[in-house]
């Protein structure tokens, strides 16, 4: 069975959220419970959101807005799909859970996080519109909520558009009940749906990318990542020359292409983008190994790398015997890791 289709150049084995004892809990009380429909449930609210600021209609994403969502996070989503701007050419890049909450007296919520990318513009006319901002990433947390103790109909599990309970298509409308069988699509007795979209914090970016334990795994989210780099180097108003060339290397080095180095690039110059950066010199020190973890995915780094990592703990407030400790250790565990793996295929292929 077809689970999911993604870009090429994005796709990745996901890491399995272990560090989520509620979802062990949401598996055992609910069999019909699969990580892949709730994402596909939070692909259904994004496209439905940008849909309603595409078209200037919030009938578009109002079916999947819930109950408990509050007025002010209800007024600001929809005002943004009455507004004159909207985007174009969005791109979806990343869907993956960062956090579970079970709530025995109400709601169960699940936070996903999704990564994208998409032109900002204005209408200037009939199928006219004009850019604001170029093609951009943002990354932005999804939150979804649903009844406690509601199952999950394993027959309509990849049927996320459609109401879970006749499977009709949710038609474009303010109302709350589907207009085929009066079913509440809303209140989260029948499936997720959307509660808020926040930002992707940068506590929640590293211990999502700690959950990558094994060094050779290199970065998880490469295009968030180079975006984030790229902003701490510019803080102090610009990205040199010197610094852009070395952080492109890198960006190559990690298989990025061209376009996805210029769409990060954009995020980090603009005031007006939400990234991920770090608030203090614990998490710089933490996206700093990960920076040093990536740079080691092939067992060396280069003299444009190093000149890289070296700018970046610069610009952390990180000294350069900060980031000798810290490439000398991650090089250091990347050593052990790959004789780790050396013996285990050697020990398999002789017991076979």
């Amino acid at each position: 069975m077809l689970a999911e289709i993604t870009q090429a150049g994005e796709w990745r084995v996901p890491a399995e959220p272990k560090h989520l004892p509620a979802l062990a809990t949401l598996e055992a009380a609910d069999p019909g419970f699969s990580l892949q429909h709730v994402e596909d449930r939070v692909s259904v609210a994004f496209w439905r959101l940008r849909a309603a600021e595409f078209f200037a209609d919030p009938g578009y994403v109002e079916p999947v807005l819930s109950d408990t969502m509050h007025q002010d996070e209800r007024t600001r989503l929809l005002s943004s799909a009455r507004d004159e701007h909207c985007f174009e050419l969005p791109a979806v890049g990343a869907v993956e859970i960062v956090d579970a909450s079970l709530d025995p007296g109400g709601h169960d919520r699940i936070d996903v996080m999704v990564r994208w990318s998409g032109r900002f513009v204005r209408r200037s006319g009939p199928r006219r519109t004009k850019t604001v901002r170029p093609q951009a990433v943002y990354s932005h947390v999804f939150t979804l909520v649903r009844r406690h103790g509601t199952k999950t109909d394993a027959e309509q599990a990849f049927a996320s558009s459609a109401c879970t309970s006749c499977g009709a298509p949710i038609a474009v409308s303010n109302q709350a009940e589907c207009a085929y069988c009066g079913a509440n699509l809303v209140d989260g007795s029948l499936d997720w749906v959307l509660e808020s979209v926040g930002p992707y914090t940068a506590d929640m970016a590293i211990r999502r990318r700690q959950e990558v334990t094994d060094p050779l795994d290199g970065d998880v989210d490469r295009e968030l990542t180079f975006a984030v780099l790229a902003k701490i180097m510019s803080l102090d108003g610009k990205l040199h020359d010197k610094e852009q060339k070395s952080l492109i290397e890198s960006g190559r080095r990690r298989g990025m292409t061209n376009d996805q180095m210029q769409a990060a690039l954009n995020s980090a110059t603009r005031d007006d983008v939400p990234l991920p950066v770090p608030r203090d010199q614990r998490e710089a020190r933490e996206y700093l190994e990960l920076a040093v973890r990536a740079s080691l995915v092939d067992g060396r780094i280069s003299s444009e790398e190093q000149r890289f990592l070296a700018d970046f703990g610069d610009h952390a407030g990180l000294s350069a015997a900060d980031v000798r400790i810290l490439v000398n250790r991650e090089r250091g565990k990347s050593y052990r890791e790959a004789k780790r793996v050396l013996r285990s295929e050697r020990s398999t292929s002789q017991s076979s």
